[in-house]
């Protein structure tokens, strides 16, 4: 992204690595959520601010998880993943048995994609929470003072037909 652009004042609160969710529709622990789609709001919000002189948002991800305990299981879990991540002889452990190395969450396939049936009973689910000010002002002007307004949405998706490169 060759132009720097500007972003509001207030960022997003800096959280650790697991700390506990305090909005009442989810109850549970966070974890960084570590896939694209941080990447790929930015990269949209930087598009949308130097073409359509929009106000850039902010955004952190995580994973909910339902409990501590299982929290603090898929962390070590992601970790000694990452590890063996790493090294070619153990990558190729983790190709050929995804099975025995992710608990029977996925399945080794020598089919060309999921089955039916698994893309019926795929599903997910994303909160979003935003915080903002009730008065609009241009790109180039500051708010003032903390944020006055939230909003929430939540997004369920149910029996996906899953694509190669969709997001």
């Amino acid at each position: 992204m060759p132009e720097k652009i500007e972003k509001g004042d207030v960022k997003p609160p800096k959280r650790g690595k697991l700390w506990s969710i305090h909005e009442k529709e989810l109850d549970g622990w966070a974890l960084p959520f570590m896939g694209s789609d941080k990447s790929i709001v930015n990269r949209s919000q930087y598009y949308d601010c130097v073409t359509n002189n929009k106000r850039p948002v902010q955004i952190e991800t995580y994973l909910r998880v339902s409990s501590l305990l299982w929290a603090v299981l898929l962390a070590m879990w992601l970790t000694v993943f990452a590890v063996l991540a790493q090294f070619k002889f153990s990558r190729e452990f983790l190709k050929k048995h995804p099975d025995l190395c992710s608990f029977n969450m996925f399945k080794a396939s020598n089919s060309s994609g999921p089955t039916e049936q698994q893309i019926a009973e795929a599903s997910f689910i994303y909160w979003f929470f935003g915080y903002g000010y009730s008065e609009r002002k241009p790109v180039g002007e500051k708010h003032t003072g903390t944020p006055d307004q939230k909003v929430r949405t939540l997004v369920e998706v149910y029996n996906i037909q899953m694509r190669v490169g969709r997001t």
